[in-house]
């Protein structure tokens, strides 16, 4: 496939990702553009994957332990829809030697109550007719991006939202079990408790999955131990509040250690 290269810039002394495409698709990924003619690993996953203020997210540490070329397919704020049809992604990853799939958020993926935008995955776009008669009085033109959706959904009635819940976890299981069938290579999927991706997805939710994959890799997302959650990592000062919610350095290297392990143990390195 061609790649057509294009670049990121934050300000001043900000990362380059490098950002890059594959064949004529839309989606950008983390770069810089790998090779796809000698052995590889995919990793697919949302903005920690991408690893966004990290000079070198754990798809990079993983192939400096492993050896073997890992290429990055994480896109900044998507979801399962955001990889599920998309030709260009399971063409990659059905040619890879295993993939390493993040268990991303059950609330981004359309459902019945409402639909979310098909590449970033965490915008709203609309709500059905089933939502809108659980919340008949809620104005639904205010709301823009799903975690604002959901927050007011929970103030707004519990068990209502506890219905929602429900149908966000139908959904992603539906959504999850489809691409690993896709993708049909040996699939490592990657939990990481603690992100900004998590208040609907709990271990319960991923029992199913590790049914349909080699193995639920859990890498906790913790403070490391460290009193600046951010220490590392590389942002404007306006990025500072976004930064925390996701992985600094030495938690993409945690995770690096876990993916290899599991990797090896499981005989695909």
């Amino acid at each position: 496939m061609v790649g057509e290269m294009t670049y990121e810039h934050n300000g001043a002394g900000a990362l380059d990702y490098l950002v890059c495409n594959y064949g004529q698709q839309r989606l950008h990924f983390r770069g810089p553009e790998r090779s796809l003619t000698q052995p590889y690993a995919v990793f697919i996953g949302s903005t920690e994957t991408y690893g966004k203020f990290v000079a070198r997210p754990f798809p990079a540490l993983v192939e400096d332990m492993i050896g073997l070329t890992s290429v990055n397919l994480g896109v900044t704020n998507a979801g399962v829809e955001t990889f599920r049809s998309d030709p260009a992604v399971l063409e990659i990853a059905r040619k890879a030697e295993y993939v390493v799939l993040q268990a991303m958020g059950p609330q981004f993926v359309s459902n019945g109550f409402y639909s979310v935008h098909p590449r970033r995955n965490d915008r709203f776009i609309r709500a059905t007719a089933a939502l809108r008669q659980l919340y008949p009085s809620l104005d639904f033109t205010q709301f823009h991006f799903v975690g604002h959706l959901l927050g007011q959904l929970k103030r707004g009635s519990r068990r209502n939202y506890e219905k929602v819940a429900a149908e966000c976890r139908r959904a992603w299981l539906t959504s999850m079990v489809t691409l690993i069938r896709r993708i049909d290579r040996p699939t490592l999927v990657l939990w990481m408790p603690q992100t900004r991706a998590d208040p609907l997805l709990n271990d319960r939710l991923l029992q199913p999955i590790q049914k349909r994959c080699v193995q639920v890799v859990e890498a906790p997302l913790s403070n490391d131990g460290s009193d600046d959650r951010t220490a590392g990592m590389v942002f404007a000062p306006m990025e500072a509040f976004a930064a925390r919610d996701l992985p600094n350095p030495l938690m993409h290297a945690a995770i690096a250690q876990k993916v290899a392990q599991a990797a090896r143990s499981n005989g695909l390195a």
